[in-house]
């Protein structure tokens, strides 16, 4: 709950939050009767109409987080177009999409991927339909 309190919710909501989250528990109906109730390991469960907002702040914080560390040059992006427009990352529904010349970063990469639970690629990619990462002209259609 740390991580809302930085990104500036009140010590009651966090609370609150962290109260959903943490007193959650259910029963299985087994033959239409219910068995004993038990507590959740992970909190949320599928359907819960809190989700979608815990994952809107967890992509926000994501979000800020990238940025920060952008801010203070240990992650760099890459450059877009002649002017320049520096582009770290690209978040759309459940992807995001970090950019950086990695080849400088010596191996990072596959140590950040796993840190992050994801895996590392390269360019050009077909993202959502749209070839990304080299020439229109060039590309196969």
């Amino acid at each position: 709950m740390e991580i809302m309190a930085l990104m500036g919710f009140g010590s009651r909501w966090c609370k609150w939050i962290h109260a959903c989250l943490s007193s959650a528990s259910i029963s299985i109906l087994i033959n239409g009767s219910p068995t004993k109730e038990f507590s959740l390991q992970k909190g949320v469960r599928q359907g819960d109409p809190l989700s979608p907002y815990l994952f809107i702040m967890v992509a926000e914080g994501l979000n800020h987080l990238t940025k920060t560390v952008a801010a203070s040059n240990r992650f760099d992006g890459i450059r877009i177009g002649r002017g320049g427009t520096r582009v770290t990352h690209l978040q759309y529904a459940d992807d995001t999409l970090f950019f950086d010349d990695w080849n400088r970063r010596n191996g990072e990469t596959d140590s950040m991927a796993g840190w992050l639970g994801c895996m590392a690629g390269t360019l050009p990619i077909n993202y959502l339909g749209l070839h990304i990462g080299s020439s229109m002209k060039q590309s196969k259609a």
